[in-house]
């Protein structure tokens, strides 16, 4: 029977190589070396006399022990925020930290509703926004890494309580200058696939919708450009290269968007996204909560 306490410093370097898939990534997180993230890791095993990191490629997967532990440091994380916001409560003020993870499409609209206008109403609140792909940002709330997410449609997880959903279409985006800016709309997707095609990587939100639309239409996409960069395909398309796939309200001025004739793009959403057994703090409340009446605004 172990008598002794759990040691903060190691269980600050567990949860950190967990939530960022490698030693190297957390100690990067951590402002440290590799070698000291190895040696808190080492110990904390020694302690609790179990395996709790599995070495797969480049990085590291927890075990089932490391999964009870993760869960533990969570659940520990949650509660003392809670408490924090409960006592600060008393001053009228939230306190605490909030993470939220989002694709890039979305980081534009969340640096200027949270930070610009939900942190400067509780300005006690330490704000994390990290930008990640469709399938990070389901296992960053899924896990508990982060507080909330926003993303292009996803497929669900039981683990996941989808708080919010707009309908926000995909569009084929152009300039206005192309030959399909001047058609009639809808577009077909084997027209617009006739031309230069830009699209994001495997992993995210958009990517995923357009590949099902284009699988559903008997297309098989070849893109001259894949990028992870919302950014990259706007230069794409703003210099005349060809189209891509996105919705309007992440195009950009200057560029064109036009409907089409799939069910699937046409059909897409925008989802705030929170852990579904999670308990929430009085900020994340606070903060869902906006998020769902500010998300409107994705309705174009």
């Amino acid at each position: 029977m172990m008598h002794r306490r759990l040691n903060e410093r190691q269980l600050v370097c567990f949860h950190e190589t967990i939530t960022a898939g490698s030693v190297r990534k957390a100690a990067e997180r951590l402002n440290t070396e590799p070698s000291v993230v190895s040696r808190h890791l080492q110990q904390l095993q020694a302690h609790l006399g179990v395996v709790l990191l599995e070495r797969r490629g480049r990085g590291v997967v927890p075990t089932a022990a490391a999964q009870l532990l993760l869960s533990f440091c969570q659940d520990r994380r949650t509660q003392e925020e809670e408490l924090l916001s409960k006592l600060s409560g008393f001053g009228g003020a939230l306190h605490g930290r909030i993470h939220i993870v989002s694709g890039e499409g979305f980081m534009d609209d969340l640096v200027r509703w949270v930070l610009g206008e939900f942190a400067t109403r509780h300005r006690q609140l330490e704000v994390t926004l990290e930008q990640l792909n469709a399938h990070e940002v389901m296992q960053a709330v899924a896990t508990g890494a982060a507080d909330c997410g926003v993303v292009y449609s996803i497929t669900s997880d039981p683990a996941l309580e989808v708080v919010q959903a707009r309908p926000l279409p995909v569009l084929a985006i152009m300039r206005a200058d192309h030959p399909c800016a001047a058609a009639p709309e809808p577009l077909s997707l084997p027209e617009t696939t006739r031309y230069p095609l830009a699209m994001m990587t495997e992993g995210f939100g958009l990517s995923q919708i357009v590949r099902r639309a284009a699988l559903a239409d008997g297309l098989r996409l070849h893109p001259v450009l894949a990028t992870n960069s919302v950014a990259s395909l706007r230069h794409f398309v703003a210099s005349g290269l060809g189209i891509t796939f996105m919705s309007g309200r992440s195009m950009g001025p200057g560029l064109v968007g036009r409907r089409t004739t799939n069910a699937l793009l046409n059909a897409a959403d925008v989802r705030v996204l929170a852990r579904t057994d999670r308990a929430r703090t009085p900020a994340v409340t606070e903060l869902l909560l906006f998020l769902q009446e500010k998300s409107a605004e994705w309705v174009v």
